[in-house]
């Protein structure tokens, strides 16, 4: 069994994102959170994840679409 150290395995996946974890601490489920933050530079974000989109509109500005 290899012991990872967490801290650091949630840095190396949100590339040091403090907004990702911030949204993950906010009730956002980690996985969203990270695929909603390695998207603010983008205009608009598809998901096929409507749950996604309603929670995601208390967090980013980004324009959320169902293809």
């Amino acid at each position: 069994m290899i012991g990872v150290d967490t801290s650091l395995l949630v840095t190396i996946l949100t590339d040091d994102d403090p907004q990702a974890i911030s949204w993950y601490e906010s009730n956002l489920d980690f996985a969203d959170a990270l695929h909603l933050a390695s998207s603010k530079r983008c205009e608009t974000f598809a998901t096929f994840d409507r749950a996604i989109i309603k929670k995601a509109q208390r967090f980013s500005s980004t324009e959320m679409i169902t293809p």
